[in-house]
């Protein structure tokens, strides 16, 4: 069973000052009340912000029932996963040729310690989130696959007092 190592919290105390407050709230089989919503899927059914491990990396997640992560080409599901809860959250239009904006959440890692950050896109009828790598693509779960976007809207943290 894979746990969740505690390194994104000194990320969070250091943004804690100028950006609103979010945590990263263990699944125990419920969504939690201010759960960010990260998109729709094709059926309609809300799909929440979270993370989960995968190949010794903290991969950013599509929360539905389960987690469900992108890697190396393939969609996997996850039951073991966290989903952030902020009311402090909002999303930007950017492309893999604009640099990570400031606010963007590091929502993970790779296992060489690469940060990555949460997007979303349409993909076949759903508003779908998942993974920027360092390409600045945005690499979806969706239908047992990975699927790329370069054109996306990147998760923020809202700063406070504005």
């Amino acid at each position: 069973m894979d746990s969740m190592p505690p390194i994104l919290n000194i990320i969070r105390s250091q943004r804690a000052n100028v950006y609103g407050p979010y945590e990263w709230v263990p699944s125990n089989g419920s969504i939690p009340e201010n759960a960010v919503a990260a998109g729709v899927d094709s059926d309609s059914v809300t799909l929440y912000a979270g993370r989960a491990v995968h190949d010794g990396s903290i991969l950013p997640a599509k929360i539905k029932d389960r987690a469900y992560v992108s890697f190396d080409g393939q969609e996997f599901i996850k039951s073991n996963f966290e989903v952030l809860v902020s009311n402090d959250t909002s999303w930007k239009y950017t492309d893999s040729n604009t640099a990570i904006p400031d606010g963007a959440l590091q929502v993970g890692t790779t296992k060489e310690g690469t940060p990555l950050y949460m997007g979303r896109a349409m993909h076949s009828g759903s508003k779908t989130p998942g993974k920027i790598l360092s390409d600045g693509c945005l690499y979806i779960p969706y239908g047992n696959a990975e699927h790329v976007h370069c054109s996306y809207e990147i998760l923020v943290l809202n700063k406070l007092n504005e």
